[in-house]
């Protein structure tokens, strides 16, 4: 549950929409042209030939395959073949890994099936007027979230929730890094006593940056009505993540 390999200085998540989705599934990600931490350090010379996909604990290598790859265009579509999803309804995660020269090429040539997209971000989690939890237990005895977010009923607002206090660190590094917990995959929901929002939620939106930030996206609400959100995730550790935060929707009235 750690870094790939020390020869390779880079990577980022693959966040992939298995959301009502399958046990076995090929996966396509397109590589943003608008990521240049990817296309300044990906070994160019060599067509990308140090491109590695790892599974969720960042170690085990995926069958994986790189189409298109063009430096000059920025075009590249990272593609996974039969890749064992660890939930059939949740964002899983896949690491992308770069940054090595001189490495020979480790893809495998096939033809995606029913392919789930993947996305990597290249967002800055919390900037410009995005919301964001900080994610800690809460105190003993406590009977509502610690963090309330509020929103306007016609807003959309991206949700972020930094993970990176939580997740569990080695006590001597491995590969240089110190990562233990890594993001095996997540799921979030909106609640009104109890009952799913589904209409407040896109769980096709959901984002994931480094290694302990997910963003969500929540929606619509009726104005005067205080809802639940709940970030459910599963470490490679095993460990079950389960974060909460109030959403008061309150539309801003003319002043009398």
């Amino acid at each position: 549950m750690s870094w790939y390999h020390s020869d390779w200085t880079q990577r980022a998540p693959i966040l992939i929409n298995n959301f009502s989705g399958a046990s076995q599934i090929d996966v396509t990600a397109a590589v943003p042209a608008d990521f240049p931490r990817f296309w300044e350090n990906v070994d160019a010379a060599n067509g990308g030939a140090d491109i590695r996909v790892t599974l969720a604990d960042g170690r085990t290598l995926a069958t994986f395959d790189v189409d298109g790859f063009n430096s000059t265009t920025k075009v590249a579509t990272i593609e996974i073949n039969d890749m064992a999803a660890a939930s059939n309804d949740a964002g899983v995660v896949a690491w992308l890994y770069w940054g090595a020269t001189g490495k020979s090429a480790a893809t495998t040539t096939f033809s995606p099936s029913q392919a789930k997209t993947g996305h990597l971000s290249v967002a800055v989690p919390g900037s410009g007027t995005q919301r964001m939890v900080r994610c800690a237990p809460e105190a003993p005895g406590a009977a509502q979230p610690r963090t309330e977010i509020f929103k306007g009923a016609n807003e959309t607002i991206h949700l972020w929730w930094d993970l990176t206090g939580v997740l569990g660190l080695r006590a001597i590094p491995d590969q240089g890094k110190r990562f233990l917990d890594e993001v095996e995959h997540v799921a979030y929901a909106v609640f009104s006593q109890s009952n799913a929002e589904t209409g407040m939620i896109d769980v096709g939106e959901t984002r994931m940056v480094g290694s302990g930030f997910i963003r969500t996206t929540i929606k619509a609400g009726v104005s005067g009505t205080n809802y639940l959100a709940r970030l459910l995730v599963t470490l490679t550790s095993g460990r079950i993540l389960d974060f909460r935060c109030t959403i008061r929707v309150k539309d801003v009235q003319e002043p009398s």
